[in-house]
């Protein structure tokens, strides 16, 4: 859809088509009277959209122009008229930048020379030529335009191929590539190369980068950048100002080693150590045996044996059942077991017996509404979604109402809504086989494995065809049989010729043998599940008990501390191996998703707390603690556990390198955020009357551990960022684009930079005042990793359209801060000075 303004020309197709205008035009159309006349320079066809009637008229001959009639040019342009506004105007109107568009954009100037003034609206966009408007103020012509400069470069490039790869089995793009040759004939210069995502073609000082590609795929979209000096003295800049920050750690005279000192001074000033007791870290319910209710239940020994068959995901990635049995049963149960059976049990008797499992209760339900409309408690069958009378689906109108209402606007009923009637999706899926793509194909293009429903139209060869069309007769046989004579062995044989199958014809693709264990010994001992637990309860005995010693230095606590010590060092060992052993699997760095990031995020803050735990077990302690709070948000519903591939973007050593460094930041900021909580805690809870000094003490050693870990973490934040900026330079040719992630990276680090050096201002030099602006100051690290992911659009961010409303959890957290930092203000002593 186009609009022609008066004394404007419009190409449509090759035509340049003019209203009341002159030039170079090729279809004239002007306004006589109360009509719009057309004269074409060549001859074209009407078509009647009302009689379907034919026309063919001549050129240079003047026509009305007639609405709902389809006007044809050359055989290949066709356009119909639609209402003529003689007193329209053409607007700009802005969207809503959450808003994705391809639409043009807009510059309105106001032009002004001497007394004369002149409103202008420029249309432009980038990779286009803006058009000249052309105007006169006074004695001066002024010609302005908006839009990409054209450049004539002093060599040439010439695509010669472009190379789209996608995921097997997907439509997820791995990479893309420009097969280019480079034309420089003044410097006898002909060289082929290739352009892909992290690697770019540099030649006399232009930097072209792959940037995007046509929708056909037979085109290639570069983007180049020509700044060579800019690009130098912006990296040593950044090295000097990396370096410099470096050396602040380790040199000495720095505030850094002031601060080591001072927390060694604080403590030896401090006497005794608290009474400790570490009970058991689980209870025996956790591991207590659970009874089975089903007769016909799979065993053990042959659910592992399916658990190891490989299946293909909705991305393309192989990885064993049991990693997609978990994934399931999750979804639908919200644990790892149902009804005393593990997920491959579970998985596989839904596969071969659905009618059996479509009464069973394992649809997770939360609305109380729903679970009234469903007739249910805590859990649904299948078969209680749909109306016994007439077979309808009960959540239907439901689903479509939810469906339509903006996300913003969604009740926590519709949202349930949304939830429930997914994993009645996902069980639907399991019982009519669509999950279980577990058949390769040899010589399948896209290297896609099919299911046993979708193998069953295929042919997969002569050979082949045998087992992959008969395969789960015979295994759903041999498993009644098995039942029938408890022994397992035919079922096993099945197993191992899928597997055998698997090997032979999808070997190119099957992960090595160390990743498929490794990836099922992840699965099973679920570390960073367990992590929360032991992290949690170590960490909140041993402050409970280093509190008491505060205030109680009488009681003795050495061996009980180092006990706890010990304890937290052998989670974060358990929490090294389990980030580990995830690296080997992805065959990436495990810091490339809002789940991984976030475990990630744990370990460094854990890490954090070990580096300080020398001069400070109360900041192990804390750290232990918001290990396992962060731990605990990796279980919520928004993070995904699921391992998956890379975007072409990601698949760099620039992820290794930015977000580890970035993320690593966010770990001492939350280590001073909760330890400043510990102090205005203190505050509150000091007794004038006894204990004052000690109190005093503890909180002055631990405002050092607060500031030295701000001052660690802003040093990470700043060198991560200018990383961040050297990635996306080597990648898109621009360090800094105000990116929400960018803007807001930029925001903390600038909030952190003033907390670290409020006490060289004499107004906010108490010792409330850093601790107060230490705790909130975690919240622009939370608005920058949670808030600019799920509610701000962006390169880094999961946000589309419409906002997500914010959690009440947020407004309360608000609250409590404010409560908290109000009753430790009437509490402080203002004499209390940072030193």
């Amino acid at each position: 859809k186009a609009y022609l303004a008066e004394a404007k020309i419009l190409n449509i197709g090759g035509l340049n088509f003019g209203f009341n205008t002159l030039g170079e035009i090729d279809v004239d159309l002007r306004y006589v009277g109360d009509s719009i006349l057309l004269q074409s320079r060549l001859p074209f066809k009407t078509l009647s959209m009302d009689t379907q009637e034919t026309d063919s008229l001549p050129a240079e001959v003047w026509f009305p122009v007639e609405t709902r009639k389809l006007y044809t040019f050359k055989d290949e342009t066709a356009i119909v008229f639609g209402e003529f506004l003689p007193k329209g105007k053409l607007v700009p109107v802005s969207q809503s930048r959450k808003t994705e568009s391809s639409g043009m954009n807009a510059v309105k100037l106001k032009v002004t020379a001497g007394d004369d003034s002149h409103e202008v609206v420029l249309m432009g966009n980038k990779g286009m030529i803006g058009e000249d408007k052309d105007l006169r103020l006074g004695d001066y012509s002024i010609s302005l335009s908006y839009g990409s400069r054209l450049i004539q470069l002093p060599f040439e490039i010439k695509l010669k191929d472009f190379q789209l790869e996608r995921y097997p089995g997907s439509n997820s793009a791995s990479s893309y590539a420009s097969e280019v040759m480079l034309i420089d004939e003044e410097k006898d210069i002909y060289m082929d190369y290739r352009i892909y995502m992290n690697h770019v073609l540099n030649h006399r000082g232009f930097r072209f980068f792959q940037s995007s590609y046509d929708q056909d795929e037979l085109g290639t979209i570069l983007s180049v950048n020509h700044d060579y000096w800019g690009t130098f003295l912006t990296y040593v800049g950044y090295f000097i100002l990396a370096l410099g920050m470096l050396l602040t750690v380790f040199a000495k005279r720095t505030r850094l080693r002031k601060l080591s000192q001072k927390i060694s001074e604080y403590r030896k000033q401090r006497i005794g150590l608290a009474v400790f007791i570490l009970l058991s870290l689980f209870s025996q319910g956790v591991f207590g045996q659970k009874t089975m209710t089903s007769d016909k239940v799979i065993p053990e020994a042959h659910a592992e044996k399916f658990g190891r068959i490989l299946v293909q995901d909705q991305m393309g990635r192989k990885k064993p059942v049991n990693t997609l049995s978990g994934e399931l049963l999750r979804k639908l149960y919200g644990k790892d077991e149902y009804d005393g059976q593990n997920s491959d049990q579970v998985l596989l008797s839904m596969t071969i017996n659905p009618e059996a499992w479509a009464d069973k209760p394992m649809i997770k339900i939360g609305h109380e509404e729903l679970k009234v409309m469903l007739k249910t408690e805590k859990f649904a069958s299948f078969n209680d979604f749909f109306n016994k009378e007439d077979g309808s689906y009960i959540l239907g109108k439901y689903i479509e109402e939810a469906n339509r209402t903006p996300a913003a606007t969604q009740t926590k009923f519709q949202k349930d809504v949304i939830k429930v009637d997914e994993r009645v999706s996902i069980m639907y899926m399991i019982f009519n086989g669509n999950l279980l793509k577990i058949f390769p194909k040899q010589g399948d293009t896209n290297n896609k494995w099919y299911t046993p429903v979708e193998a069953a139209g295929i042919d997969f060869g002569e050979e082949p065809n045998l087992l992959v069309h008969n395969f789960m007769q015979w295994y759903i046989g041999n498993i009644n049989k098995a039942f029938e004579s408890k022994d397992w062995k035919d079922a096993d044989l099945s197993l191992e010729g899928l597997d055998a199958y698997q090997r032979a014809f999808g070997k190119d693709l099957i992960p090595a043998e160390s990743k498929i264990k490794a990836e099922l010994l992840y699965n099973k001992i679920n570390i960073f599940g367990k992590l929360i637990s032991w992290y949690g309860l170590v960490g909140f005995i041993l402050l409970i008990f280093l509190i008491i010693q505060v205030f109680k230095p009488t009681i003795n606590l050495r061996w009980p501390v180092n006990i706890g010590i010990a304890l937290i060092i052998l989670g974060f060992i358990a929490h090294t191996f389990g980030l580990g052993l995830r690296w080997h699997i992805s065959g990436h760095a495990p810091w490339s998703n809002g789940y991984e990031s976030v475990i990630y995020i744990s370990w460094a803050t854990v890490l954090a707390g070990l580096i300080y735990a020398r001069k400070s077990p109360i900041s192990l302690a804390a750290t232990s603690i918001m290990g396992a709070w962060i731990l605990i948000v990796s279980m919520m519903s928004w993070a995904d556990p699921q391992i998956t591939n890379l975007v072409p973007v990601l698949k760099s050593y620039w992820l290794t390198i930015h977000v580890s460094v970035i993320a690593a930041s966010y770990g001492f900021f939350a280590i001073a955020s909760l330890i400043a909580l510990i102090n205005l805690l203190l505050m509150i809870l000091r007794n004038k009357k006894s204990g004052s000094d000690r109190v005093i003490l503890t909180i002055r050693e631990l405002s050092a551990v607060i500031e030295s870990a701000l001052i660690i973490g802003l040093f990470l934040l700043t060198i991560g960022t200018f990383l961040g900026g050297v990635w996306a330079n080597e990648s898109w040719g621009r360090y800094w684009g105000w990116d929400a992630k960018e803007s807001w990276s930029m925001v903390s680090i600038m909030v952190y930079s003033f907390i670290a050096h409020m006490r060289m201002i004499p107004s906010m030099k108490s010792l409330f005042a850093f601790n107060f602006a230490a705790f909130i100051g975690f919240a622009t690290i939370l608005m920058t990793y949670f808030g600019v992911n799920f509610y701000l659009s962006g390169l880094h961010s999961y946000a589309a359209g419409d906002p997500v409303p914010i959690p009440t959890w947020v407004f309360v957290t608000t609250i409590v801060a404010i409560l908290i930092g109000f009753f430790a203000w009437l509490r402080q002593n203002p004499e209390d000075k940072m030193s």
